[in-house]
């Protein structure tokens, strides 16, 4: 490859003793680890990787099967495993294509560090990360540096799967505490007694940047800072189970998805946890530093590591998973796999799988001329898919209707010039572009165009009062079957059958009195649209009818008995309320009706002859009324 050429003689033979150490540039001997991918020296061309650990097996598994493609490519990835190595010797040396050997870099960021300044490599050509480039003066991403997302990640709280004094469960508050120092034995976080041995991994670790930096950002919602405990220890390899496996006291943060390739022995608490995107970085185009850069060797970078590069093809998503990531998104779909960038992607870009849609289609229209259908997409069940919709009629391959937005799941069209009659409609769901949501149809659904009809309502008799039925009647044009439904006032609606084009329904005469509105709505059929019509009813208040049995005299010491009744002239509704006896003005009993009658049993009366009133006092349906009636006292 004419870019690898121009840069094969290059090597930078400084060295930063805090990264990386640079040996002889003779060779030297070396030993492959399981995740190198390829197996001795690369070769001129090909392209070089190294760094962290935590996306180690996943770029080693992309890499072997962009290596192994049945026809053979370009440049081969020659990706190299970190790990905790010894000081010296073959196993910690990697000798690069030009005869430069090199410290094999352990995590992020001497990952990082071999692309730019004093132990840059031109050999060097991209560098696994999971955290983001640091910035500020002479920072990572002042160099020039640009990472790009290709999977996403789970970080959360490892510890021992087979014996742990740990609670089942940890929040960001108790862990913020434990790693400050705050808190040192585990039965201050509800386990069991023991002291925490916990670990922030090894100083040049992505995982342990982005542990610490999740603790700064929740200490200074605070309102405080955050450092690391005395106790914390700071050199442990990220993702071994080493430490951890066999101590009932150690914790240290670890990849979900890593975690899970360990064989059990590592167990992951639950409450808090945090996505993360994970990345291949490489050298921008401003970068200073010699090697291959983003932009200028797109033929090399961007069809490795780009939106439409090897890592973002869907078909290796397994071999990502295979090494517990999952592939990221495409922008397209939500994500940002592809997308060279100087920082994070955001928040909502960290998805790994497409939301499957359902799309169904259903008569709603209610307007005559005019076919109405409602779509209703629906995603996970949660999320209202964004996204439109094409309306297509009778198998045409054109839409009838296009881009209808889906609004709360919904998207509504009405279709003119279209015959009277049963129609044959197919929804079409398009997500909208940066969504995760996969786009899907309708089956083919009847829909009508339906005809025109109207609704007369009467009532009959025109007036009323409490106590006397009214009759409804709704009168259609444009349908001689079908139902109607009647409503009074805010009682629920009563469907009546139409017959030769009458409906009819009777207010039962215990409406109560008052000013109602009410209407008669012709419900839609297949072929005819609904219409209706609206009235007030006024039911007045009626008129009492007192009646009373008491008899006209009695006998010297016995009390008058008798039945005082109140009833509505030619209605079987009995009124309520109460009614009263005076003699005079003097209240001589009370009583309450109960179906419209009382037995009112008076007190002795003084002898003579003597004029009584009955008093009903009414109630919200009938008026109030008297009647005096005569009783003497022998």
């Amino acid at each position: 490859m004419s870019i690898r050429t121009t840069f094969a003689g290059i090597a930078t033979v400084a060295a930063s003793a805090t990264v990386l150490t640079i040996a002889s540039p003779a060779m030297a001997d070396y030993t492959a680890a399981p995740n190198d991918s390829v197996q001795g020296q690369a070769a001129t061309g090909d392209v070089l990787g190294f760094g962290s650990d935590t996306t180690e097996i996943s770029v080693f598994k992309v890499a072997d099967a962009w290596n192994k493609q049945a026809v053979a490519p370009a440049f081969k990835i020659a990706t190299y495993q970190a790990g905790a190595q010894p000081t010296s010797g073959p196993a910690n040396t990697i000798t690069l294509p030009n005869g430069t050997v090199i410290n094999r870099p352990n995590g992020s960021g001497q990952g990082k560090a071999v692309l730019f300044g004093a132990s840059n490599q031109a050999e060097a050509d991209f560098a696994r990360s999971s955290g983001s480039l640091s910035t500020g003066a002479g920072s990572e991403q002042a160099a020039g540096l640009l990472q790009i997302p290709f999977a996403v990640d789970t970080l959360g709280m490892g510890v021992s799967s087979t014996a742990t004094n740990a609670p089942a469960s940890l929040t960001i508050d108790q862990i913020y505490k434990i790693y400050s120092g705050q808190v040192t034995d585990w039965s201050q976080v509800g386990g069991k007694a023991g002291t925490i041995k916990a670990s922030a991994l090894q100083g040049g670790s992505g995982t342990g940047k982005f542990f610490k930096d999740a603790l700064t950002a929740y200490a200074q919602g605070r309102g405080t800072t955050f450092s690391y405990g005395p106790a914390i220890d700071t050199t442990w390899q990220e993702h071994s189970d080493t430490n951890v496996k066999d101590d009932p006291n150690a914790i240290a943060p670890f990849s979900i998805g890593r975690a899970g390739l360990l064989g059990g022995t590592v167990h992951i608490e639950s409450g808090w946890s945090k996505k993360r995107a994970v990345y291949n970085v490489v050298r921008g185009s401003q970068s200073t530093d010699a090697g291959l850069k983003w932009g200028a060797d797109s033929n090399v970078l961007e069809s490795l590591f780009g939106t439409d590069g090897f890592f973002c093809d869907p078909a290796n998503a397994a071999a990502i998973a295979a090494g517990g990531l999952q592939q990221m998104l495409k922008p397209a779909d939500g994500g940002a796999c592809g997308q060279a960038m100087t920082s994070a992607p955001a928040a909502s870009q960290l998805v790994s799988e497409k939301v499957a849609t359902t799309t169904t289609v259903a008569d709603t229209g209610d307007t005559a001329g005019t076919l109405g259908v409602t779509a209703t997409v629906v995603g996970d069940g949660v999320t209202a898919p964004a996204g439109t919709v094409d309306f297509f009629v009778d198998g045409s391959a054109t839409a009838a209707v296009s881009n209808v937005a889906v609004t709360d799941g919904k998207a509504v069209a009405a279709i003119d010039g279209l015959t009277a009659g049963a129609h044959q409609v197919v929804a079409k769901y398009a997500k909208s572009y940066g969504t995760a949501f996969i786009n899907s149809e309708s089956a083919s659904t009847a829909a009508n165009v339906r005809t025109a009809s109207s609704v007369a309502l009467a009532t009959s008799p025109a007036t009323g009062k409490y106590g006397t039925a009214r009759t409804l009647t709704a009168t259609v044009t444009g349908a001689t079957t079908g139902t109607v439904a009647f409503k009074v006032g805010t009682s629920a609606a009563v469907n009546a059958v139409v017959t030769n084009g009458v409906a009819t329904y009777t207010v039962p005469a215990s409406k109560s009195a008052g000013t109602y509105a009410v209407s008669a709505t012709y419900l839609r059929t297949d072929a005819v649209a609904s219409s209706s019509a609206s009235a007030s009813l006024v039911v007045a208040k009626a008129s009492p009818v007192i009646s009373e049995s008491f008899p006209t005299a009695t006998s010297v010491g016995v009390a008058g008995k008798g039945t005082i009744k109140v009833a509505i002239s030619g209605s079987t509704v009995y009124p309520t309320g109460t009614v009263r006896v005076y003699l005079g003005t003097k209240l001589l009993k009370s009583a309450t009706l109960s179906s419209g009658k009382v037995v009112v049993t008076l007190p002795k009366l003084t002898k003579g002859a003597h004029t009584l009133t009955i008093k009903y006092l009414g109630s919200t349906n009938v008026n109030a009324g008297s009647k005096s009636f005569s009783m003497t006292q022998r």
